[in-house]
C-alpha cells in the first residue's frame, strides 16, 4: 500500500444554511428515488430529515450533538451515521450508528478503539466500510487536522471489524448504488476502488482537486465534484475518458446517482449564507431541474 502514502490535497467543503448558521449540508437518495434523506448542521449539532420527493412532506427524523453525515443502507429503511462519543480525546471519538426509520430505534454499531472519523460511512455487499481516525503523523490543511487513517468494514450487527488498508491521511467514501459490490473513495490525491469483499484496492484517476464522488446503481460509472465546483463522470474501470458535464457558479455540497442512473443528483446553495437547494441534472439532456430548497 505505499503507492497510496503521498499527502492529501483533497479539498475540503464546508458550507451553510439557513442564514449562514448550517456549515455542511449531505444526503442520500432512497433505492425507489421518492423520498430523499439529508441532513445538515453545525459542528455541534445536527438534524436529520426526510423529503418525499418530488415537494412532499419533509419530516424530522432525527437530532444529534455532532456532524452527521447520512448512508442509507440498501433496500432497507435504516440509516447510517457516525456521531460523537467522547470529545475529551484526541482525536475526537465517533462512533457508527444505525437509526430506523420506522421504528425510531438508534443503536450504536461500533466504539473503535482508534476512533472512527466523523466522516459519512458506506455499505457495500452486506458489510460497513468507514474512516478510522488513527491521531499519528497529524497535520493540518486548510485550517483542518488531518492524520494517517485506516479503511474499516465490519458487520451490519457491529461484529467482525477488520481493517482493510492504512496509511490514508482521509478518507472520502462514495454514496452506493443498490446493486453495488464494489467501494469508491477518495484519498491520497486519488479516487480508489477496492474490491469487496476481496480487500483489493486499485488507484483509478488522479483526484488532487476532487472532494466527494458517487458511484451509478451498477457501479460501472463515477461522478465526482472539484474544488471549481465542477462535475465529472468517469467509467470506473479507470480506463475510459473523464468528462466535464457542468460547471456552476454554486456551492456544491454532495452529489448521487438516481436509481435509475440516468441522472445526478446534487445539494448546493448561492453564497454562503443562502438555503440549500436540491437539483437533478439530466445526463442524457444536460437539463438541471429543481427538486426542492431548504426550507420548502
Amino acid at each position: 500500500m505505499n503507492k497510496f502514502h503521498s499527502i492529501l490535497a483533497v479539498a475540503v467543503f464546508s458550507a451553510g444554511c439557513r442564514g449562514g448558521n448550517t456549515d455542511y449540508s449531505e444526503f442520500s437518495l432512497s433505492p425507489s428515488g421518492s423520498y430523499l434523506i439529508y441532513a445538515h448542521g453545525q459542528d455541534d449539532s445536527a438534524e436529520l430529515h426526510r423529503k418525499d420527493l418530488p415537494r412532499g412532506p419533509d419530516k424530522l427524523l432525527l437530532s444529534v450533538k455532532y456532524a452527521l453525515r447520512p448512508a442509507l443502507e440498501p433496500a432497507s429503511s435504516r440509516i447510517l451515521y457516525s456521531d460523537l462519543i467522547d470529545a475529551s480525546s484526541s482525536p475526537a471519538r465517533f462512533g457508527i450508528f444505525i437509526f430506523d426509520t420506522i421504528s425510531g430505534s438508534r443503536v450504536n454499531l461500533s466504539n473503535p478503539p482508534a476512533g472512527c472519523s466523523d466522516y459519512r460511512p458506506a455499505v457495500v455487499g452486506g458489510r460497513v466500510y468507514f474512516d478510522r481516525a488513527s491521531g499519528s503523523r497529524a497535520y493540518s490543511l486548510g485550517g483542518r487536522v488531518f492524520s494517517s487513517d485506516a479503511l474499516m468494514s465490519m458487520r451490519l450487527d457491529g461484529t467482525g471489524q477488520k481493517e482493510m488498508a492504512r496509511g490514508y491521511e482521509a478518507l472520502y467514501l462514495a454514496q452506493c448504488g443498490v446493486r453495488q459490490e464494489q467501494l469508491f473513495f477518495v484519498a491520497n490525491h486519488k479516487i480508489c476502488r477496492l474490491d469487496a469483499p476481496g480487500g483489493k484496492i486499485s488507484a483509478l484517476y488522479p483526484a488532487t482537486e476532487v472532494y466527494d464522488v458517487a458511484a451509478s446503481p451498477k457501479g460501472s460509472q463515477l461522478a465526482f465534484l472539484t474544488r471549481d465546483q465542477e462535475i465529472h463522470l468517469a467509467d470506473s474501470s479507470g480506463r475510459g475518458p473523464i468528462s466535464k458535464l457542468t460547471s456552476l457558479n454554486s456551492d456544491i455540497a454532495d452529489i448521487a446517482f438516481s436509481p435509475d442512473g440516468k441522472s445526478i443528483v446534487f445539494c448546493a446553495r448561492s453564497g454562503w449564507s443562502g438555503p440549500f437547494y436540491f437539483e437533478r441534472l439530466d445526463l442524457p439532456t444536460m437539463q438541471i431541474t429543481r427538486l426542492f430548497k431548504e426550507g420548502d
